[in-house]
């Protein structure tokens, strides 16, 4: 660790350093910091209106550290930092921290846990403009957050390396550390890093140099000693060896696991303890099922074959169930996840059986299988009571005397609203995305707010619920009210509740008012009357034609919506701009906001979220 502003070595620096742990390999002499040892020096000052710049290699590791810092703890926080979060290095330089101070921050992160040489240069200007990071000799793009600085930087905290204050040391390496009393510019700081770079390969002896560093020494040798025809030929070898990087990138990959060699001895642990092996066991399965198939190896490939096996009595009937439960909103065995003796018995085991050795038969066909379940005359009935004594005798329609009724999960009705609408992207396959979310979503329960979530563009908002992108810090709001996982462990069956909250999801997610607006325009542009226009809306959303009394009642809140928007053009305007699918048409926007209100009036009913 070299002493600020090219002065002589300091001895007692480099006799603290002595107690930190140094790291082995390529930079031998680099210190190890873990968060809660750190050096600190007197000098330098650094000043607000005059030029430095700071070097050094480092190597993080953890989301979020401080390498340097000299800043005051409490008060103004007066002073300068350098923190390195997620890849990317932030400058603070601060006279009083929040409205007197610049902070910029690198626009890309790189990559964590490599060596990486950063050079920090700042010209004295007390813009944010003045500063520059150079990574690896590469001028970084900046994000300018605050440019505010208008006093000085000077405190008396000493230069603290490895730590901010006590809530945040230092987690990496750090070696090289040089502080320069002038403005460095990339050029320099280019050739500062390849001098470093090539230094440090050559230090090694060449019969233990990485195929890495003999490639970093060979491009060298080229760029600074061979022609213009020997270059070009090397940036072609370059391009091509990137363009099959890309492609091999591009293919799909596939795990195939393989068994151990030799088998891992697996021994019962007397009283559950570690150090207590007792007796061992070998691979095997509940014999009061069906035993082990002659022939076959004790591996996953004998248990793949054990479970699909035509005489296993279990696993058709709970694939069955699960996928009965899909269509009627129970299984014929309730408990989904016990088949056992603690376990409801099945309401008709004739059934359950039937259905499990038809789709046995099949070849476990599930689409088959559901075919022949929504095809069933039991399946099409009314979901009503047929006699008001079956309110009595089968509450809970456990003997299937009725249709099913119950509340579609949030998937099945955000994909009904965007299907009906038009908006819905078929494509199956792909990558997650990322539809609408309330703003700020993720910055709340990410680690000092790093994290914001960004919505897609185009297809991105329209794709099937499945495609999107859950993070289980911060499930998709709409998933967890409408009762939805948070994926952070296995759940066979959702509840079911109805509460204020999920109503006020359905009226207000910019996604439901998006599809209510396209639906209002697909109606406007195919009918030419009030009546048709009501009933294309009832038949997009409810697959049925509206009563005479339902047409009376959307009639009059056209009206009422009609008055309402011609005395406030603002408001069909504010409604109308709501998400990214703007287009009004040929129509006038208070008509169009008030079929939009009626549509999603329409696709708020109980019996367009509810299976029936």
């Amino acid at each position: 660790l070299h002493v600020p502003f090219d002065g002589p070595p300091d001895n007692r620096l480099r006799q603290i350093g002595t107690t930190l742990q140094h790291a082995p390999g390529i930079r031998s002499q680099a210190a190890k910091f873990d968060a809660t040892q750190h050096l600190e020096c007197p000098l330098p000052e650094f000043q607000a209106d005059a030029p430095w710049t700071i070097g050094f290699w480092l190597t993080p590791e953890g989301s979020l550290s401080c390498p340097l810092s000299k800043i005051e703890p409490t008060g103004d926080r007066r002073g300068i930092e350098l923190l390195w979060q997620k890849g990317r290095l932030i400058v603070n330089l601060a006279h009083r921290w929040g409205d007197n101070a610049i902070e910029v921050v690198m626009r890309e992160a790189v990559i964590s846990k490599q060596w990486r040489h950063v050079v920090v240069s700042y010209d004295g200007s007390q813009s944010a403009r003045g500063l520059r990071i150079n990574v690896d000799g590469v001028t970084a793009p900046l994000e300018i957050r605050r440019d505010t600085l208008n006093g000085t930087l000077a405190t008396d905290q000493p230069l603290r390396i490895g730590r901010r204050d006590e809530s945040l040391g230092y987690y990496g390496l750090l070696d090289e550390l040089r502080i320069v009393a002038r403005d460095m510019s990339a050029d320099d700081a280019a050739n500062w890093f390849r001098g470093e770079r090539i230094r440090g390969i050559l230090e090694v002896e060449s019969g233990k140099r990485i195929a890495r560093d003999a490639e970093i020494l060979f491009d060298d040798f080229i760029d600074r000693n061979a022609d213009q025809s020997t270059r070009d030929a090397r940036d072609a070898v370059r391009q091509a060896r990137q363009a099959e990087q890309e492609l091999r990138a591009a293919i799909p990959l596939a795990l195939v696991m393989q068994e151990q060699s030799p088998v891992r001895p697996t021994q019962v642990l007397e009283r559950g303890q570690y150090d207590k092996p007792g007796e061992g066991v070998e691979p095997g399965v509940p014999a009061a099922l069906l035993a082990w198939p002659d022939g076959e190896p004790r591996n996953r490939l004998g248990f793949a074959r054990w479970l699909m096996s035509p005489d296993n009595p279990l696993t058709a009937r709970v694939a069955v169930n699960r996928l009965w439960r899909q269509c009627f909103g129970e299984g014929i065995v309730r408990t989904m996840n016990d088949f056992g003796t603690q376990g409801e018995s099945p309401t008709h085991p004739e059934l359950l059986d039937y259905l499990a050795a038809t789709f046995r038969d099949s070849g476990w066909d599930t689409k088959s299988l559901l075919r022949l379940i929504v095809t069933s005359r039991v399946y099409r009935q009314k979901s009503g009571f047929a006699v008001r004594e079956a309110d009595v005798v089968d509450p809970e329609n456990r003997w299937l005397s009725r249709g099913p009724s119950f509340r579609l999960p949030m998937e099945m009705i955000r994909d009904q609203a965007l299907a009906a609408s038009g908006l819905l992207i078929p494509r199956i396959g792909g990558p997650s995305v990322k539809p609408h979310q309330p703003p700020g979503l993720w910055e709340d329960v990410s680690y000092n707010a790093e994290d914001s979530y960004e919505p897609d563009q185009g297809a991105g908002l329209w794709r099937r619920s499945v495609y999107t992108y859950v993070k289980r810090q911060a499930p998709p709001p709409a998933l967890l009210l409408l009762d939805g996982p948070t994926r952070e462990k296995c759940t066979l069956r959702r509840p079911r509740t109805n509460t204020p909250l999920q109503a006020l999801l359905l009226l207000n997610d910019q996604t439901y008012i998006e599809a209510a607006r396209q639906l209002a325009l697909e109606a406007l542009a195919a009918e030419q009357t009030d009546s048709s226009r009501a009933r294309h809306l009832y038949r997009r959303l409810l697959s049925r034609i509206p009563a005479d009394a339902e047409l009376r009642q959307i009639s009059g809140l056209l009206d009422r919506q009609r008055r309402r928007f011609a005395a406030n053009h603002e408001a069909a305007r504010e409604l109308l701009a709501i998400g990214v699918t703007r287009s009004t048409g040929p129509y006038d926007p208070a008509e169009l906001a008030a079929w939009a209100v009626a549509a999603h009036t329409i696709m708020n009913l109980d019996e367009a979220v509810t299976r029936r």
